[in-house]
């Protein structure tokens, strides 16, 4: 059963009861995998019980579902690992309502979710549900593209759950910028069908770069550059090729994240100019929708997985909005990226001063093929 919220749709997910600290001979904890409001998980006691889930695999959990029958106080732990002294918690404690409730993951990445009942009369729990949100409009092409290539991707992994869990964890977090960018420019790529005859006939290529962003010993020495259409900079396959190294690679890592931070100020610039002027065109009109602005917060995984993780601060300046081809920028941003994918040296140098990056980005623009 689907379940509508703000921003999307989720669906259930697959869980087992791995543990529990009591249950009554009537009211089993086995009964919370079933939204029967008729059944019931009961300990029969009034304090400090708690109940652990374990997904079928580990996931980017989007929500829980908590149809309270009697708990008064409760908190929620999640964790990768069986190791429930490393959980975090996702939920502090706080008062449980007396009725369903629906709160916020995050899309924390786990595989177990620990509900600890610390006061109740007694305690007492319907159903749970574990949910991944999937995306709407904008984000359903993103989701997509993840289909189609993450899950190929993550197949060079099959023996390492961890690390297909970080990934994706990495995809939602700091790089997810960089893929919604794909998302954008997917469509325009697409129209074009002699990139599509080559993306259908040839392997996925190597990275590669704008002359203008090559050592100058390498230029083309063709004085007509290559049309922006016929960029493969966007294709989702060579993206996810540069996302995987970055992945594995710290200098290009950080780069990258940083890159995909200044990608995020821009689509919030953008975005905040698309409202204010589609607030200015329809302020005459009654009931005039404004569309939406389909941003979403950067997943911070930090506290699971390490300070790899962490979303890096970059002192934006907003002016900068005034003077920037927004479309030309980002197409510059992604041949840098590939450009320290390919030269090991120049993208050491970068990720010392990373932050520093958006400074750049005017003659970054400068720089493209015209």
């Amino acid at each position: 059963m689907e379940m509508e919220l703000e921003g999307g749709r989720t669906k259930p997910l697959t869980y087992k009861i791995k543990a529990m600290s009591r249950e009554t001979s009537a009211q089993k904890a086995t009964n919370v995998l079933d939204a029967d409001l008729r059944n019931y998980w009961s300990t029969g006691t009034n304090t400090k019980e708690w109940i652990l889930l374990e997904l079928n695999e580990p996931c980017l959990l989007s929500h829980i579902r908590i149809h309270n029958k009697s708990v008064l106080e409760w908190e929620v732990a999640a964790g990768l690992r069986y190791k429930p002294e490393t959980f975090v918690k996702v939920r502090p404690r706080c008062e449980a309502p007396r009725r369903d409730m629906i709160y916020s993951m995050n899309y924390t990445p786990c595989r177990y979710v620990r509900l600890s009942c610390l006061r109740g009369s007694p305690i007492a729990i319907f159903f749970i549900q574990l949910h991944f949100k999937f995306p709407l409009k904008g984000h359903l092409q993103l989701k997509q593209i993840i289909s189609e290539y993450v899950q190929s991707e993550l197949t060079k992994y099959a023996d390492d759950i961890e690390t297909s869990t970080r990934f994706l964890a990495m995809l939602a977090g700091p790089f997810y910028p960089i893929l919604q960018i794909v998302t954008e420019r997917e469509p325009t790529r697409c129209s074009a069908t002699d990139s599509e005859v080559s993306r259908n006939s040839q392997p996925v290529p190597a990275l590669t770069v704008s002359s203008n962003f090559e050592p100058r010993k390498l230029r083309s020495m063709s004085p007509f550059p290559v049309p922006t259409s016929r960029s493969i900079v966007f294709r989702p396959d060579a993206v996810f090729t540069l996302l995987r190294k970055a992945f594995a690679d710290d200098d290009l890592g950080a780069v990258c994240k940083v890159a995909a931070k200044i990608l995020h100020h821009l689509a919030e610039a953008t975005s905040a100019q698309e409202a204010s002027f589609l607030t200015r065109e329809t302020s005459s009109l009654v009931e005039a929708p404004v569309s939406k602005s389909y941003l979403v917060a950067l997943s911070d995984c930090s506290e699971l997985f390490g300070d790899q993780f962490l979303i890096p601060v970059v002192d934006w300046n907003p002016s900068y909005i005034n003077v920037l081809d927004i479309g030309a920028v980002e197409e510059g941003i992604l041949h840098v990226l590939y450009a320290c994918a390919s030269q090991s040296l120049l993208c050491s140098k970068l990720a010392v001063s990373a932050t520093n990056f958006w400074l750049t980005l005017p003659l970054i623009q400068a720089l493209l093929p015209g």
